[in-house]
């Protein structure tokens, strides 16, 4: 979902919306719960994180929706991988990154916190480009977004 962030001036987000009205959203070991319901998450390989340089692992993440993505950890340890759980208010959503390690979403209730539903923009559709300290990421770049 592309979104705006209330105090970002001119700043859009793009992050996966996990959690609706009332829903219970709760990270335990980079395991995403949604109202007490661990998601199906199966490790699918290794990869190198291009912001750090750091092995992840990557794995193959299905809401209860049936749609899935790929997602990449650090670790199951790290700061935002065991959270609080957190109750979708009214009229916001919950979101996040798929890079959970290094990403700024929902989880960080001072920067970006439970998006308002006025401050939707509309849902990704295309990756027009992929880039990183390695260089132009081809295999991504002009990706469809699932």
């Amino acid at each position: 979902m592309v979104f705006r962030v209330t105090g970002a001036a001119g700043v859009d987000f793009i992050k996966r919306v996990v959690g609706l009205p009332g829903d219970r959203i709760q990270l335990l070991q980079n395991v995403l719960r949604i109202n007490g319901v661990a998601t199906p998450r199966d490790r699918i390989g290794d990869a190198v994180d291009g912001s750090t340089g750091q092995r992840a692992t990557r794995y193959r993440e299905t809401l209860p929706n049936g749609v899935s993505y790929t997602t990449l950890a650090l670790a199951d340890n790290g700061p935002f991988a065991n959270t609080p759980e957190y109750i979708v208010p009214p009229g916001h959503y919950f979101t996040l990154g798929d890079n959970r390690d290094n990403s700024v979403d929902s989880r960080m209730a001072k920067r970006v916190g439970y998006v308002a539903a006025e401050n939707l923009i509309g849902r990704a559709q295309v990756i027009l480009f992929s880039g990183d300290a390695g260089g132009i990421q081809w295999d991504r770049t002009f990706a469809a977004i699932r």
